[in-house]
């Protein structure tokens, strides 16, 4: 229970890692169709820790707020930002996400979790899947203007 628990908080800390990223993405991106999808996937991320938090307090332990990283995962995005411009953006976002399905993943593959936990994390990991899709469709597409 207690690697459960501490995959939970891991989820927790990446999700908060996502929603700074987002943050900083949504500021400074220029595209606005692309701003506009961002704010729908910072969304997700926010719903993912608020439902997650919830089975870690449901299974007697005490979230864990995940702000320690969430100030280097801004200035990682704004230096991606500096570099990159908004293809920056968006590589150092679907770096993030597949972070995030790694942690899913793990997640999902302990013995002692309930039907229910692993229902709710295999929906929050298809909202990383679509936006893992949509963030490589948008680089592509990218890269095909640049050719």
């Amino acid at each position: 229970m207690a690697r459960l628990i501490a995959n939970l908080h891991a989820l927790m800390e990446s999700g908060s890692e996502a929603v700074a990223a987002y943050e900083v993405a949504i500021e400074r991106i220029g595209n606005f169709r692309h701003r506009h999808k961002l704010s729908e996937f910072f969304a997700d991320h926010q719903r993912h820790i608020h439902r997650v938090s919830g089975w870690v307090t449901r299974l007697g332990a005490q979230p864990d707020k995940g702000l320690s990283r969430r100030l280097i995962t801004r200035a990682r995005v704004l230096l991606s930002y500096v570099i990159g411009g908004d293809r920056g953006i968006l590589d150092a976002l679907r770096m993030n996400e597949a972070l995030l399905s790694e942690r899913y993943n793990k997640a999902m593959s302990e013995d002692a979790i309930s039907p229910d936990l692993r229902k709710l994390l295999r929906q929050c990991l298809e909202d990383i899947q679509r936006h893992r899709a949509w963030l490589a469709v948008e680089l592509h597409r990218d890269d095909r203007k640049a050719a």
